[in-house]
């Protein structure tokens, strides 16, 4: 069953989950990261990686996980290139700062002492997580060349799940009802607002009249149900809240609604077994505050722990 928050791409119940409701989706692509495939790796090939130290770390760690760096990008292996780029793994490396290619591998085969342990990132690993994460205005512009944007395919920028997209109206879909001019939403409406339903369907299915609907809702209730049944995670009344307030102040449920609803969030009273005048707290205040009161709702603030 759907309920009013699945037909919302604002809500986590509507929206499209590939997109996370926006209807659009952001891709990193080998086009966008290596702009000129003729390069080398050394030769900064992969654009999309940082500059200055950070590149060349990467660049070191490679060598280390045995990659050519000095291939142009076209020649080497399209497994190589998929994994450089595209790979979400983070695999840790010896770098050994300032060695050629031959070098690395000679102290990597006699277990020398590297520079540091360096980690390994992807390319397009790097450019969302930059995207996503950087406080730098300039940093962000930077990367934000690398990512192409495009409809989300799954629900085709209409940012709604496919099972509220599977209800249609007349034919229609919620996403795209909410894409159509007014004038056109009127057109649509209008002879079913006079009653005139066969004149607009498109499908010609039976349509659900208003006394089948009372007997469906009739059936449910019957059969334990309830007439209108939301969402239990929007329209769920916190009774956990109260009961745990009950077992605080030791006062049935409804007596500390009417307490917080009349006149929040303290009601001026005397306590019950010192009369002297103190405060009752209809919520997590009220507790074993006071130690003559054999009901435990008054609050001493000098006896306060």
């Amino acid at each position: 069953m759907l309920y009013a928050e699945d037909f919302s791409p604002n809500t986590p119940q509507g929206a499209c989950a590939n997109c996370h409701g926006l209807g659009r989706v952001f891709e990193v692509t080998e086009k966008a990261m290596v702009p000129d495939p003729s390069l080398t790796i050394r030769e900064r090939a992969i654009a999309a990686w940082p500059l200055a130290w950070g590149g060349q770390n990467l660049r070191d760690i490679l060598v280390s996980l045995g990659y050519d760096v000095d291939t142009p990008w076209r020649d080497l292996p399209k497994k190589d290139r998929d994994w450089i780029l595209y790979t979400d793994e983070q695999p840790t490396a010896p770098v050994y700062a300032g060695f050629t290619p031959r070098e690395t591998r000679a102290a990597l085969r006699s277990k020398m002492e590297p520079s540091y342990q360096g980690t390994f990132t992807g390319a397009r690993r790097y450019v969302l997580h930059t995207f996503a994460t950087t406080q730098s205005a300039l940093m962000k512009k930077r990367v934000s060349r690398f990512m192409v944007g495009g409809l989300c395919p799954v629900c085709d920028g209409k940012r709604l799940k496919r099972e509220a997209l599977s209800v249609r109206f007349q034919g229609i879909d919620i996403g795209t009802l909410s894409q159509m001019s007014l004038n056109r939403v009127a057109d649509l409406l209008t002879p079913v607002a006079a009653g005139r339903f066969d004149e607009t369907r498109s499908d010609k299915q039976a349509t659900l009249s208003r006394a089948a609907a009372r007997r469906d809702t009739t059936r449910r209730v019957a059969a334990g149900g309830s007439a209108h049944q939301a969402a239990p995670d929007v329209r769920r009344t916190p009774r956990t809240t109260c009961l745990r307030a009950s077992q605080a102040c030791r006062n049935s449920v409804s007596a500390i609604c009417r307490w917080t609803a009349a006149r929040p969030p303290y009601r001026p009273a005397n306590c019950s077994a010192c009369a002297s005048p103190r405060r009752f707290a209809p919520i997590f205040l009220a507790s074993s505050m006071c130690s003559t009161n054999p009901r435990r709702d008054c609050i001493r603030p000098t006896a306060r722990r």
